[in-house]
């Protein structure tokens, strides 16, 4: 069966389902697809990582479409969820996101997660990526995960954005902060966290915070009172309002943080040391117990 005969095949179990198709080797390369140009297009970017040859005269016309049309800058999103279909993703999108989402610049990865590209950079991606992300779990009526490159402004930068964006989502993964959307430009700290070997992790957790830091890190309480009180900026008055706590309160437990860790947090580099040794031990707790994103 060649090429032809195989695009046909899946291009009339597409007009069936209304589901885009790949068939892909056993390297991960794609053979046949019923995407858009631009979704082909996208899906050979992050397969060979480089543009296409001079050769493909139609991907490279493609290609150049693509550049004029984001030159102004756009977002890669990573979209994930239970049983979420991209067909289903991409026409939701369009309607949510109508007038910021590039027309057909869409695909789906090997683990059948959306890819979408965004007119969109600055303040506004994080308002559109949570407008997204609400709107799709109300159509869906499931759990709706969506993670967001830096802008960029070649197409030839969308491996590495695709990179940022599952980078975006393992945080999601593996941080329980209830938080459904992450933007690359936002992970700070928890960009370390995620790149630091399971051994490197354990010998920062031990130089940070010496014997007793577990005893903070297993409080609920006085780790609820460091995450708001980081959130805010070390606002101490902001902390104590979010936590609905009188000042006095705050204090104490701030200063039993610092008895049992060492680390005084009203200081930015010691609340920088402890955040980062806090995102570490969540981290390891929950490969511990076996938990793997898996992205």
């Amino acid at each position: 069966m060649n090429r032809q005969e195989l695009t046909e095949i899946l291009r009339q179990y597409k007009e069936e389902t209304g589901m885009n198709l790949r068939l892909v080797r056993e390297d991960g390369r794609t053979v046949v697809s019923t995407w858009s140009l631009r979704g082909q297009l996208l899906q050979w970017l992050l397969e060979e990582g480089d543009a296409p040859g001079d050769d493909d005269v139609l991907m490279q016309d493609v290609l150049n479409s693509l550049a004029a049309e984001i030159s102004e800058g756009c977002a890669l999103l990573l979209v994930e969820g239970d049983e979420l279909p991209q067909s289903v993703v991409q026409e939701a999108a369009g309607g949510i996101l109508a007038g910021q989402l590039v027309e057909d610049a869409c695909t789906a990865d090997r683990e059948g997660r959306s890819i979408l590209l965004i007119r969109n950079t600055g303040e506004g991606l994080r308002e559109a990526s949570d407008f997204l992300q609400s709107g799709l779990e109300v159509e869906t009526m499931s759990r709706v995960r969506i993670a967001a490159s830096r802008p960029f402004t070649d197409p030839i930068s969308v491996p590495e954005a695709y990179r940022e964006a599952r980078m975006g989502l393992l945080a999601l993964h593996t941080f329980t902060d209830g938080a459904s959307v992450r933007l690359y430009t936002d992970l700070g700290l928890t960009l370390a966290a995620l790149q630091l070997s399971p051994e490197d992790a354990r010998m920062y957790l031990h130089s940070c915070l010496g014997e007793h830091g577990e005893d903070v890190l297993t409080d609920s309480e006085l780790m609820r009172t460091a995450r708001v009180f980081w959130n805010t900026g070390l606002n101490a008055a902001e902390t104590a309002r979010q936590l609905c706590v009188h000042r006095n309160t705050l204090n104490y437990r701030l200063e039993k943080i610092c008895r049992l860790s060492g680390r005084d947090i009203k200081r930015f580099e010691d609340a920088a040391a402890f955040w980062l040794a806090a995102l570490l031990w969540e981290r390891l707790a929950k490969s511990n117990a076996g938990i793997s994103a898996g992205v």
